[in-house]
């Protein structure tokens, strides 16, 4: 019988941890057995951060690393085999493109862990089709997108050298000016927005509030409604990209000169999307003017803090002399 009680109390003694984690769930993203911070590689792909996930007790999923998205939206279908499939409601989202809003799915009550960051009760917004394609522009498997959720619990350092993503607590974090750059991010609506940028075209200078997007592959989209900035005088007319309503129609160009904060970049390749995609679809003009991506970051260590409010670049100087490119 002591043995017994003793087995039994032993049993107690080593789950306790365990159980008090479950019925004592924290809320949002933490870090797993006490750590103070991470560090995941990631691939880049089309000047995409592309990081591993998992859902509940799914294989490794691929997500791309975006700060333009609020919620984290399961892209591909198929994930819907690993996720609590009791959907609470339906809903339709709007996005640049031009086509008609997309129809999703929100499933509550999932877990969703990064690395050895993880989230419990998660909510996923699923798409019911598959109309971004990822997989087949990006070149490699992707499943969903992430962001706002990730951003906001921690200070997040994207290593476009070592293709590696460093997670920290906010309290082990402390700026100093090895770190590059500080400038300061405007958190509006769950999105970051930088203000010190200026665009030199034809002579003529304008200050621009645009958004740090890392799910986006170009370097500067810019609307051209809430800008008085003329286009480049040579431009070519493509598809630049896809959004969650469709393709998205417009013209590229040489911008003269970018200026963020004090890295003045020149001959940036530039998005210039058509009022179809963009321009006359954006509720407030002034608030997104457009927005910064992959293809400019990446010559950059990026530390992205949302719980102070800035984020900060340091130049890597090899890839600082590559030209830009679409």
């Amino acid at each position: 019988m002591r043995i017994g009680l003793l087995l039994l109390f032993t049993i107690v003694f080593f789950a306790s941890p365990l159980l008090l984690e479950a019925q004592n769930k924290l809320f949002g993203f933490h870090l797993m057995q006490k750590r103070k911070s991470i560090r995941i590689p990631f691939e880049l792909h089309a000047n995409l951060v592309i990081i591993p996930a998992v859902i509940n007790d799914s294989d490794t999923l691929h997500f791309i690393l975006d700060t333009g998205v609020s919620s984290t939206i399961v892209t591909d279908p198929e994930v819907s085999r690993f996720i609590n499939t009791q959907y609470v409601r339906s809903i339709q989202l709007d996005g640049v493109g031009q086509d008609s809003s997309v129809q999703a799915q929100i499933s509550i009550g999932n877990t969703l862990r990064v690395g050895y960051a993880r989230i419990f009760e998660h909510n996923l917004v699923v798409l019911e089709k598959d109309i971004l394609k990822l997989s087949e522009l990006v070149g490699t498997p992707i499943h969903g997108l992430i962001g706002y959720e990730l951003f906001e619990r921690f200070v997040v350092t994207l290593d476009f050298r070592h293709r590696e993503l460093l997670i920290r607590l906010p309290d082990r974090y402390k700026y100093r000016r090895s770190d590059g750059e500080k400038m300061a991010l405007d958190i509006v609506d769950k999105k970051p927005y930088l203000s010190d940028i200026l665009i030199g075209e034809k002579g003529k200078q304008q200050r621009v509030r645009l958004l740090l997007d890392t799910g986006a592959g170009h370097a500067v989209m810019l609307n051209t409604y809430a800008t008085d900035l003329p286009m480049p005088d040579t431009t070519i007319n493509v598809q630049l990209g896809i959004g969650l309503s469709g393709k998205i129609s417009g013209h590229l160009g040489r911008l003269d000169q970018v200026v963020v904060g004090n890295h003045h970049l020149t001959q940036v390749v530039a998005s210039f999307p058509d009022s179809a995609s963009f321009g006359s679809k954006m509720s407030n003009r002034e608030l997104r003017q457009g927005n910064i991506g992959g293809e400019l970051l990446r010559r950059f260590v990026v530390t992205i803090n949302y719980p102070e409010g800035f984020m900060t670049l340091k130049p890597i100087k090899r890839a600082m002399k590559e030209t830009f490119e679409h």
